[in-house]
């Protein structure tokens, strides 16, 4: 909570990483995701939403496509709603220098 924010973000630059490395070690430890996915386990639905998920954001479109319309201008759910839409940064987030 005392950590600037990144610009563009709604959480800082530690929360970011803990919540990236805590989320990819969770989808490796989940079997519904591994080796539980599969026509047994999901519908085709279900499936096909999986698939063709790219982004939180999907996920909130699908389910309340009205939060995403009057709210989320960003391509990211992380972002701050409202903002402007971010420019794309070719340079991934690991090598950009803070601007102060």
């Amino acid at each position: 909570m005392a950590e600037k924010k990144i610009k563009g973000f709604a959480i800082s630059e530690t929360a970011f990483f803990i919540f990236i490395m805590m989320a990819s070690r969770r989808l490796e430890a989940d079997r519904f995701f591994t080796s539980n996915f599969n026509e047994e386990m999901y519908t085709k639905k279900g499936l096909e939403w999986v698939n063709t998920t790219e982004s939180l954001r999907d996920v909130i479109t699908r389910h309340y496509q009205e939060i995403t319309e009057n709210w989320m201008s960003s391509t990211s759910a992380f972002s701050v709603w409202g903002s402007p839409p971010n420019v794309h940064n070719p340079i991934p987030i690991l090598l950009r220098v803070p601007q102060h």
